[in-house]
């Protein structure tokens, strides 16, 4: 049957294919996130730049951002909830006063939120690895992430066994700018497992303008892809996406 319906789309000039998990944004290959963001760090004036990087885990797995403040070491506000990638990222910056470490969430308005993550025993088993990095307010979402990873968790261990749950205190996104006295924010990082619309949607860019904003589309259902791109074109930012992130860029006035 879908042979045939593709046969008889091809006769009138259309084919049918299956959309790519960015669809609703121009693709581009790799992404090139590295090569932007050297540019950006290389032209930035570090003793004013500002980077804000909500869902930052343990600051080094999985993340397009770690090795640019390792290397440059910005005015940077990381955002964690987990408690143990916190320790890890308190380890890791510790002596670095231009560092600011925020254990908490960030959401459309402040709060206690329910936060979903898989157990202790099995992020620990993977050295702190690729499941710490799966939390995320959805439930659903968690449960879904994990029955795609099976295998890391262990024999006789279903997605619904790996999941705890736990509350955590989050702020809007402005009034974390404002708890830190952050006047500014030049790059802005989102990576939360879903949520990324809600806190886009939340930001006052009447305020608040980013150069350069990098979030994760992969877990968004379509409607909030396309709402994103909207969001960000009418905002004045030009987007490429890659197979799981989306780098937007503002345009020159």
């Amino acid at each position: 049957m879908k042979m045939l319906a593709r046969r008889l789309a091809q006769r009138l000039g259309f084919d049918i294919v299956r959309l790519p998990a960015h669809w609703g944004a121009p693709e581009v290959a790799d992404l090139g996130i590295d090569d932007v963001l050297a540019v950006l760090f290389a032209q930035a004036d570090l003793e004013r730049f500002v980077l804000v990087q909500i869902g930052a885990n343990d600051g080094r797995r999985n993340d397009h951002l770690a090795r640019f403040i390792e290397a440059h070491r910005p005015r940077a506000l990381l955002v964690e909830p987990q408690a143990g990638p916190f320790r890890a990222l308190q380890e890791r910056y510790a002596d670095d006063p231009r560092i600011l470490l925020h254990h908490g969430a960030v959401a459309a308005c402040s709060g206690e939120r329910m936060l979903y993550r898989c157990r202790d025993d099995l992020v620990a088993a993977q050295d702190m690895g690729f499941l710490s990095g799966l939390a995320s307010f959805d439930r659903a979402q968690l449960k879904s992430s994990l029955a795609r990873h099976a295998r890391l968790l262990g024999p006789g261990v279903s997605p619904e066994q790996a999941i705890v749950a736990e509350p955590v205190a989050a702020l809007g996104f402005g009034e974390l700018l404002g708890r830190y006295r952050l006047e500014r924010c030049d790059l802005l990082g989102i990576d939360t497992e879903g949520y990324d619309y809600e806190i886009l949607r939340t930001i006052d860019f009447a305020s608040i303008r980013p150069q350069v904003i990098l979030y994760e589309h992969i877990h968004l259902g379509e409607a909030d892809r396309r709402a994103c791109w909207r969001l960000l074109d009418a905002e004045g930012y030009r987007c490429r996406a890659g197979w799981s992130d989306t780098l937007a860029l503002l345009s020159a006035a």
